[in-house]
C-alpha cells in the first residue's frame, strides 16, 4: 500500500511508497519481456513447422489405386508423377488421366489395375490383372496367341469377373511314318534266292504288318498254300 502525504506543496510519497513502486514497475516490465520472448520463439517454430508441409502439399498430388488414397510427387506428368511413386503401368491398369496429360498442384489420378484372375497357358499358371472386357481382351492385353487348333475355356467371348481361371490347352498335329521289321520269314517261290528279310517291310502304327517281296515273284506270309 502506497503511503501518501499532504502539505503545503501538495502529494509527497515516503520513500517506501516510491521503492515499492519501482519494483512493482520492473516486475511489470520483465513480465510484458517473457510474454514477448514466448510468443516470438512460438510463432517462429509453428512458421517453419507449417513451411515444408505446405511446400510438400504443393509439390504432391493425390492418387487413388483401387480406392486406396495416397500421395505421389508431383513430376510434370501423370505418367511422370506414377513413375516416381514406384508405379509401373500394366496392361490392364486404366487411369483417369491420360499419360502426358500435365499434373497440376492438388490434382487427383485415380489409376485402376483392373481384375484379378488366373491364367493357365500349356500347364503354367500366372496370377495377373484383367482388363475390363472378354477372354479375348485378356488373351490380346497379355499377348498370346492361340493356334488353329488351340482351345481356351472359357469361350474367347465370355465375360472376364475377378477371380475367373482362363485355361488355354496348345494342340497340335503332326505325321509321323515308322519302319518296322515284320515278325515272320519269307518263303520264296520257284527257287529264287530269298530276298533279305526285313527290307521292305513296313508297318503302320495300329495296323497289321505289310508282307515282303522279291523281285520278278510275290512274297508269301508263313502258312500260305503253293
Amino acid at each position: 500500500m502506497l503511503h501518501v502525504g499532504v502539505g503545503r506543496d501538495g502529494l509527497t510519497l515516503h520513500p517506501f511508497a516510491l521503492a515499492e513502486a519501482r519494483r512493482l514497475g520492473r516486475l511489470a516490465v520483465l513480465t510484458c519481456l517473457v510474454a514477448l520472448g514466448t510468443w516470438s520463439l512460438l510463432g517462429i517454430d509453428r512458421v517453419s513447422a507449417s513451411l515444408p508441409a505446405a511446400q510438400t502439399a504443393r509439390r504432391s498430388v493425390t492418387v487413388s489405386i483401387d480406392g486406396l488414397v495416397g500421395a505421389a510427387p508431383s513430376a510434370g506428368t501423370v505418367a511422370d508423377s506414377l513413375r516416381a511413386a514406384g508405379l509401373a503401368r500394366g496392361g490392364a491398369d486404366r487411369v483417369s488421366a491420360a499419360g502426358n496429360a500435365p499434373v497440376l498442384a492438388g490434382a487427383r489420378i485415380a489409376l485402376d489395375r483392373g481384375l484379378p484372375v488366373t491364367l493357365i497357358d500349356g500347364g503354367e499358371a500366372l496370377a495377373t490383372r484383367a482388363p475390363y472386357g472378354t477372354v479375348a481382351d485378356l488373351l490380346e492385353a497379355e499377348r498370346i496367341t492361340l493356334g488353329p487348333l488351340d482351345q481356351v475355356e472359357p469361350a474367347a467371348g465370355a465375360p472376364v469377373s475377378a477371380g475367373t481361371v482362363v485355361r488355354v490347352t496348345r494342340i497340335a498335329e503332326r505325321e509321323e511314318t515308322v519302319r518296322e521289321t515284320g515278325p515272320f520269314p519269307v518263303r520264296p517261290r520257284g527257287g529264287a534266292s530269298p530276298p533279305r528279310v526285313g527290307r521292305g517291310l513296313q508297318a503302320r502304327r495300329g495296323g497289321p504288318p505289310l508282307g515282303g517281296t522279291r523281285a520278278g515273284g510275290r512274297g508269301r506270309h508263313r502258312g500260305d498254300h503253293p
